[in-house]
């Protein structure tokens, strides 16, 4: 089993296991690092499956559109499928990038791209809970 939050070490001792079992991949191929990511990700204790899913969503879309090497991702790319999501709800549109960018932050770390190309993306801001403030005359009246 899986501890919730292995130590550095554990998880880098998990990442050579991994790699030695399922081979590190050596292509370009652009699914086959979000599949690595996602493992990586999991591998590190956490869940990541609504992430994974808009990983999914992400490659499909992606795909379609005939990008299928990490080497081929642009901000062209990136600002496509950003236009395609538009109607989603500001927090999920938030989620999507999040996601996204970590991954590219990913690709980046691993010298496939050259730079996050998600930067770009506005990314909508988390409302800021104000509470009601009662004035003394209220506070006296409901006391």
């Amino acid at each position: 089993m899986i501890d919730r939050f292995p130590s550095p070490e554990q998880a880098l001792e998990r990442l050579k296991a991994h790699h030695a079992a399922n081979g590190e991949p050596s292509s370009d191929d652009l699914a086959a690092h979000v599949a690595e990511f996602v493992g990586l990700k999991r591998l590190l204790g956490h869940q990541y499956r609504s992430e994974a899913r808009r990983l999914a969503e992400f490659l499909r879309f992606e795909r379609a559109r005939g990008v299928v090497r990490a080497s081929q991702l642009s901000r062209e790319a990136v600002l496509a499928y950003a236009d395609a999501g538009h109607g989603v709800h500001p927090t999920t549109w938030r989620n999507h990038v999040c996601a996204l960018s970590v991954f590219l932050d990913h690709l980046v770390a691993r010298g496939l791209i050259g730079e996050n190309p998600a930067t770009l993306l506005r990314r909508p801001r988390r409302s800021v809970y104000r509470p009601y403030l009662f004035s003394p005359d209220e506070l006296r009246a409901i006391f």
